[in-house]
């Protein structure tokens, strides 16, 4: 890809992934509060006064968060215990992780574009500072547009944190729908 182009898709990148970052955050929040405010697993418990104040803390903030009524029919519920709700909280986290995945990757092909421009503007001022030992008073504009710039080296994804934190999910969705077959 040539340098406009790595600095069209990294702004692409950073872009979408924090347009999606923002929205899943808001999806994954909204479900939690609703979460709470549907939650009665609390009620037999000792701390049943605790769980009686979250649930009115979900149901306060869903009804005063602006636009937190129209997603929650949308955002997924997190209900220990269950598997089906929890598979769509795991499919929303996921995708927050894609989306995290994304903007990180544009962040770091604009690092790359940045040291590729800051290179070539310490070389083309060392090449045309100086002719012939004389210092120049004007230099020449650079043409950079059909630079050939390399993708970032990135490590393999189940290395990273976020990785690891999706192998820990998937892992524990695995246990708890293989749980039940071996009982």
């Amino acid at each position: 890809m040539t340098l406009n182009d790595a600095k069209k898709n990294a702004k692409i990148a950073i872009a979408g992934g924090l347009a999606g970052q923002l929205f899943l955050f808001a999806l994954i929040l909204i479900g939690l509060l609703a979460s709470l405010a549907e939650s009665s697993t609390y009620a037999n418990h000792g701390f049943s006064a605790l769980g009686a104040n979250m649930a009115s803390l979900g149901s306060y903030a869903i009804a005063n968060i602006p636009g937190a009524t129209w997603l929650a029919p949308f955002s997924p519920r997190y209900y220990p215990g269950q598997l089906d709700g929890n598979l769509a909280f795991a499919v929303v986290l996921l995708l927050f992780v894609g989306a995290s995945a994304l903007r990180n990757w544009g962040v770091a092909l604009r690092r790359e574009v940045i040291s590729i421009l800051r290179q070539l503007k310490h070389n083309h001022w060392l090449q045309r500072g100086t002719i012939d030992g004389q210092p120049q008073t004007q230099i020449d504009v650079m043409n950079v547009e059909n630079i050939f710039v390399t993708p970032p080296n990135t490590k393999d994804w189940w290395t990273r944190p976020i990785g690891v934190l999706v192998l820990a999910v998937a892992g524990g969705l695995a246990v708890e729908f293989l749980a039940p077959l071996f009982k």
